[in-house]
């Protein structure tokens, strides 16, 4: 039994470690202005949110994270970020373009 609680508390802390990471294709959005998105045709809202990590500067970057992988599953190539919130984690809210 002690094994089993060992073993839990380690996959579930590993899980916590590591945040959320860009995928190839977030890796090529790119954060732009509102002066630039008007070239731009707007896909949506996409929201990247985070609670699990060691820090809020861990957090606010897997949040950034997730913006950008989510502006590329809509076929984007950049993001106006509208709000970052961090606080017991964090919260980050961009309109995605592709341009």
């Amino acid at each position: 039994m002690r094994n089993l609680i060992i073993i839990t508390l380690l996959l579930t802390l590993s899980g916590c470690l590591g945040g959320v990471e860009v995928s190839s294709q977030g890796n090529m959005v790119r954060q732009i202005s509102v002066r630039d998105s008007n070239e731009c045709q707007h896909l949506g809202v996409v929201l990247g949110e985070e609670m699990l990590g060691w820090t809020q500067a861990g957090d606010r970057r897997s949040a950034l994270n997730k913006v950008r992988n989510k502006t590329a599953e809509l076929g984007g190539n950049a993001y106006v970020l509208n709000d970052v919130t961090v606080q017991f984690g964090a919260s980050a809210q961009a309109d995605a373009y592709k341009c």
